[in-house]
């Protein structure tokens, strides 16, 4: 992993932790800060979504249609809101693997096994990696793991 990318891991980790103090308001208003963005952002960039959502533009998350597995694999070039990714080309680039190059210089892909009878696959940008790593870490944290004896002996906080 790069020094960025670890600089932003254990950013984001500090960030995440201090969260977990906010107050319930506080985490709603974000919550609900956050949707808007992610709905602006996909409403218009995202053929599927803008259907999808159809005069949903405001309802309670709790209210919006859930999105299933089959559903973002049949219509995944469609909803996916970057132009260079699709599906086929994700597949060839997981199949021909060798190394930790990213997917046309910009995505980290994974995938799940299957076990439910279809594999997702999922690209995640630098920044979006990066927060997936910091909640790894998180849950880490949460379970004991990572600490040194130090640590745990004088009571001493996480450098997270």
């Amino acid at each position: 992993m790069d020094v960025s990318t670890m600089s932003r891991v254990l950013w984001l980790g500090r960030t995440l932790r201090q969260r977990e103090r906010w107050t319930e308001t506080h985490l709603r208003d974000h919550q609900r800060r956050q949707l808007a963005k992610v709905r602006a952002f996909t409403t218009a960039n995202s053929p599927f979504y803008r259907r999808f959502h159809q005069g949903l533009g405001n309802a309670p998350l709790a209210e919006l249609p859930v999105l299933t597995k089959a559903a973002l694999m049949d219509h995944y070039d469609e909803i996916i809101t970057d132009p260079i990714v699709r599906l086929a080309d994700l597949q060839a680039y997981l199949e021909g693997l060798h190394s930790d190059e990213l997917f046309r210089g910009r995505y980290w892909v994974s995938a799940t096994s299957g076990s439910s009878g279809r594999k997702s696959i999922i690209p995640n940008n630098r920044q979006e990696w990066a927060m997936i790593l910091a909640s790894y870490l998180r849950a880490n944290q949460w379970a004991g793991l990572g600490r040194t004896d130090r640590s745990r002996s004088t009571g001493a906080r996480d450098s997270l």
